[in-house]
């Protein structure tokens, strides 16, 4: 089971990454906020699943994201909002989803050991 949320999170990655280097134009921002959103459920499922200790603080930083994303000016050049919002979603992942996929990984070894 932690093996595959752990293989759903790193392909809602991939995903948003492809949504990110696709945004052509201005309303492309809907699909990449939307991934987004689900991208933020389905990672809060799991870590309610796993008890994830610091599930509150990445809910929240999950809401501001979303946030930040709706807030983005529309009107910036599309290579410089698509830089921006590359830097937003890869600042995330590198710095929350990957302490959030360590866990996770720690826990699947800890659960095997039990079996």
């Amino acid at each position: 089971m932690l093996t595959r949320m752990i293989a759903l999170v790193l392909d809602e990655h991939n995903q948003l990454e492809k949504a990110i280097n696709g945004l052509t134009r201005p309303r492309d921002m809907d699909n990449v906020i939307k991934l987004f959103a689900a991208h933020a459920v389905d990672e809060e499922r799991i870590m309610q699943e796993v008890k994830y200790t610091d599930f509150i603080k990445h809910r929240h930083i999950h809401d501001s994201i979303v946030n930040t994303l709706k807030d983005m000016s529309l009107d910036i050049d599309i290579t410089e909002l698509r830089y921006n919002v590359l830097q937003l979603i890869t600042n995330h992942i590198t710095d929350y989803d990957m302490q959030l996929l360590n866990g996770l990984e720690i826990e699947h070894v800890r659960r095997s050991k039990e079996d």
